[in-house]
């Protein structure tokens, strides 16, 4: 089993969640959840 994660910190958790939606676009990571106080992103081919 293989596990990675990192955890950013924002005072802006809309537009720091439409930062990261834009620059994982052209990858394979996709926006698995959201909160108001977390966005989980995951790999979609794993």
């Amino acid at each position: 089993m293989k596990m990675s994660y990192t955890v950013l910190g924002t005072n802006n958790m809309e537009a720091a969640a439409k930062f990261y939606d834009a620059l994982f676009e052209q990858t394979e990571l996709k926006q698995l959840a959201a909160t108001d106080r977390m966005t989980f992103w995951q790999c979609v081919n794993q």
